[in-house]
């Protein structure tokens, strides 16, 4: 273990609780940039359509 005495937590317990916390903040900041990236990319994916599309 490479970690000082002060990185540790006091139990394993500690230390699973507090990846659990980091892994849902994690997995919350994904699917919030996946939304806004995806509904970027349907418009994007509307307009090119609209250009292929003959103007007459």
């Amino acid at each position: 273990n490479n970690l000082t005495r002060s990185g540790l937590k006091r139990t394993l317990v500690d230390e699973l609780v507090d990846d659990a916390e980091a892994k849902r903040y994690a997995k919350k900041k994904f699917e919030d940039l996946q939304t806004v990236r995806g509904a970027k990319g349907r418009n994007t994916l509307a307009a090119k359509k609209a250009m292929r599309r003959p103007k007459w």
